[in-house]
């Protein structure tokens, strides 16, 4: 069940709130965040407070441009992120470059309890879009999601002609 869908900067940062009672409670996010270093900092500030606004049951994956390679002056402020908001990156150098071959800048972050046996950077020479191609190659990870166990209950159910025909011998 989608139980919100949050634009938290329109056409920077946005999140699915999935949950299903009982199940799972998983929060997906989606962001680009520019280059430019003040507006950056505002739009890290904005997405660590909707994170934090989210139940603390709610498994957090985040995906995206950050426009920062994990080493180097832009990614102090990864890393930040990263501590303050508990997540872990699951794709490195590695894994592939993300960006026109030459640098690693988008990323899938996600709470350090969930394991990923499986990263790829695809290709993007065969990656089009409408009018044109595309500069950033995209990250596929497949994520295995460790679910709470949940029991099922045996439904009590009670014989009411029987009860009553022992009440009525009594």
């Amino acid at each position: 069940d989608i139980r919100s869908v949050i634009d938290v900067a329109p056409g920077r940062i946005g999140i699915v709130h999935l949950r299903r009672k009982g199940t799972f409670d998983l929060a997906f996010c989606c962001v680009y965040l520019p280059p430019n270093t003040v507006r950056g900092q505002h739009l890290y500030r904005d997405l660590r407070e909707r994170l934090s606004e989210l139940p603390r049951r709610t498994i957090r994956v985040v995906t995206g441009d950050f426009n920062a390679p994990y080493e180097g002056p832009r990614g102090s402020r990864l890393r930040g992120f990263l501590d303050v908001c508990q997540l872990v990156r699951v794709n490195t150098e590695e894994h592939g470059r993300t960006y026109k071959r030459k640098s690693c800048i988008d990323f899938v972050l996600t709470e350090t309890n969930i394991r990923s046996d499986q990263v790829r950077v695809l290709r993007s020479e065969g990656a089009r879009l409408q009018g044109g191609s595309v500069d950033h190659s995209p990250v596929v990870a497949r994520l295995h999601l460790q679910l709470p166990h949940t029991e099922v209950h045996e439904v009590t159910r009670w014989n009411f002609p029987l009860l009553r025909a022992s009440l009525s011998d009594a």
